[in-house]
């Protein structure tokens, strides 16, 4: 037999015509009147990312350090304000726990010097005697009487102190309840830095929350994601397909 080549119709010519002007850089194949392109997102994982944050993260970095979380959501403001937070909290820790030192430094070198005691080493109960009793007899005689279950103290050289004067226990009992007050602002400092982190972990939670839910303009929302449109005019069982390839 001779093959014999099929012309095409002026009508089908025009079709062919028509669809390839209006879906141009689409693929559009002469045997089979279907058109197609895939459409891929592949740069925009960034936006993706930036959109969905790890609240366990965010809330891990702001436990570990505050201010971390909020730099991991993309809030450096933010992050900057719990950064100077705990900065300051820690320097006033330093700087309380440091005072209170130097007044416990100087209340046992007043009574050394004052009431002829020798108060290094001294545990905190045997210090406080000192400011409630002149002398360690009146302990043993008055203030035992007063405190039945308190114990002796036997009088030797190491356990023994007499004030000169009550300006003197006065003065020591002043230098003691300052280092005392040092000592307890510096413990507030570590309960505010605890608040700190977790105030701060509550915020990163937030904020990653808000990321993961909010819509990214630039549809899809998942970097990698292809959609593949398919266009056949012509054919009697599919006119139009769309082919969804996840990013996963």
């Amino acid at each position: 037999g001779q093959a014999v080549q099929m012309q095409d119709e002026p009508l089908q010519q025009a079709v062919r015509n028509n669809i390839t002007e209006q879906y141009s850089g689409y693929v559009f194949n002469t045997e089979q009147p279907v058109v197609s392109k895939a459409i891929e997102w592949e740069g925009d994982a960034g936006s993706a990312e930036m959109n969905e944050k790890s609240l366990y993260k965010a809330a891990g970095y702001s436990l570990l350090l505050p201010g971390l979380g909020q730099y991991y959501n993309g809030h450096k403001t933010k992050a900057k304000l719990f950064f100077g937070a705990e900065a300051i909290t820690w320097a006033a820790f330093i700087a309380f726990r440091t005072y209170g030192g130097w007044k416990k430094d100087d209340y046992i070198r007043f009574g050394n010097v004052n009431a002829g005691a020798h108060l290094d080493g001294k545990d905190d109960g045997f210090l406080t005697l000192l400011e409630h009793y002149d002398n360690l007899d009146q302990y043993n005689n008055l203030g035992r009487l007063l405190e039945p279950g308190a114990p002796y103290i036997e009088n030797t050289s190491e356990n023994y102190w007499r004030w000169q004067s009550r300006n003197d226990r006065a003065t020591y009992t002043l230098l003691r309840r300052e280092s005392r007050n040092a000592y307890k602002r510096g413990d507030w400092m570590i309960v505010l830095a605890v608040l700190n982190r977790v105030v701060s972990a509550i915020d990163a939670i937030r904020d990653a929350r808000r990321a993961g839910n909010k819509p990214d303009e630039s549809f899809p929302e998942f970097g990698g994601v292809r959609y593949k449109l398919e266009l056949s005019p012509l054919s009697s069982y599919s006119q139009v397909r769309v082919t969804i390839y996840p990013g996963f």
